[in-house]
């Protein structure tokens, strides 16, 4: 971001001459295209909603997704948080707390497109 607001030219750096000068060979961009508070005077509920690029800034190519598919301008992803009744944030701290928590798992949502873990058996299933 630095970077970024340092350009003396205000010409927009791209994505890969950002990578370039920050020495990345690979750059995960991700673009918040929504953000949803908790609003129970309109029953909505948190959510954030994102598009995934991932591109190679020595080649200046767009290694994810397919620049072939139809979602040439990002992978979509969106993050809901159910709200369960009675746990509504209904202070200032709370709801800090519960942006936090979907920003959070937002987070993890585009980690978990680029890896996958084997579900272990539960304790309790293997009778211990």
């Amino acid at each position: 971001m630095r970077l970024a607001d340092a350009d003396e030219a205000d010409t927009g750096l791209s994505v890969t001459e950002i990578g370039r000068r920050m020495e990345a060979g690979v750059v995960v961009w991700v673009t918040i295209d929504s953000f949803a508070r908790i609003d129970t005077s309109r029953n909505v509920e948190p959510s954030v909603g994102m598009r995934v690029r991932v591109v190679d800034a020595d080649a200046n190519e767009i290694l994810f997704p397919d620049p072939a598919s139809a979602v040439p301008s990002g992978y979509p992803v969106v993050v809901r948080e159910s709200v369960r009744q009675g746990t509504v944030a209904n202070s200032g701290g709370a709801q800090a707390s519960a942006e936090l928590q979907i920003a959070d798992k937002a987070g993890r949502a585009v980690a978990q497109l680029f890896y996958t873990h084997p579900v272990t058996q539960r304790i309790a299933d293997r009778g211990l």
